[in-house]
C-alpha cells in the first residue's frame, strides 16, 4: 500500500499535511479552512487570509446600477465591508477605521482581478454580423451590424459594443448553428 499524504507535527504542536509526491506541506488548519471556504462559496485573500470575500452582493435599491459587488469580512474585528467593482474608492470616507477599510478594498480588488466578470456575448461580435440590440432604459430593440472591432451601426448611428445601455443582444445573422 502506497501512502500519498502523511501528517507531521512541529515543535509548537501544529499539524501539517505533507504530499509525499512533491513534498508540499499545508497546515491542517489551512487545509480544512480552504475546504470550508469552498463549501461556503467564499474566497480568502491569499496575501492576508484574515480578509474573506463573499461574492454576489446585491443592491436592491431600484435606482442601483452598481454592477458586481462583494462583501469583505475582516475576521479580526469582525466587520463587514461592501465593495462594488470599479468603485472601491467610494466608501473610503465612511468609517473611522480607514486602515482596515483600505485593506478590505484591496482584498475586494484582488478578488475582482482573480475572478473577472464574464463579458456579454455581444462584446465578441465579429465584423459583418447582424445583431438585435435591446437598450436601457426603454428597451428599444434595433438591428445593427458590426463595423470594425468595436462598433455596432444601425439606424444611422453607431454604438460601441461595450456601451452600458445595451441590456441584451442576440445575433440574427449569420444564424447560430443548432
Amino acid at each position: 500500500m502506497h501512502i500519498d499524504k502523511y501528517l507531521r507535527m512541529n515543535v509548537q504542536g501544529e499539524l501539517f499535511i505533507i504530499d509525499s509526491a512533491d513534498g508540499t506541506e499545508v497546515s491542517l488548519v489551512d487545509h480544512y479552512r480552504s475546504k470550508d471556504d469552498e463549501r461556503l462559496g467564499r474566497w480568502r485573500w491569499p496575501e492576508y487570509p484574515g480578509y474573506v470575500v463573499y461574492p454576489h452582493t446585491v443592491d436592491l435599491r431600484p435606482s442601483s446600477a452598481r454592477g458586481r459587488g462583494v462583501t469583505v469580512l475582516d475576521e479580526a474585528l469582525p466587520r463587514l465591508y461592501t465593495v462594488w467593482e470599479g468603485r472601491a474608492e467610494e466608501f473610503a470616507h465612511l468609517r473611522k477605521d480607514s486602515g482596515n477599510q483600505m485593506m478590505a478594498r484591496h482584498a475586494a480588488e484582488a478578488y475582482f482581478e482573480a475572478h473577472p466578470a464574464p463579458k456579454p456575448a455581444w462584446h465578441d461580435a465579429k465584423p459583418g454580423e447582424v445583431w438585435e440590440l435591446s437598450f436601457l432604459p426603454d428597451t428599444l430593440d434595433t438591428a445593427a451590424y458590426v463595423a470594425g472591432d468595436w462598433l455596432f451601426v444601425g439606424q444611422g448611428h453607431g454604438v460601441p459594443k461595450v456601451d452600458s445601455r445595451i441590456e441584451s443582444a442576440r445575433r440574427i445573422w449569420p444564424e447560430l448553428a443548432s
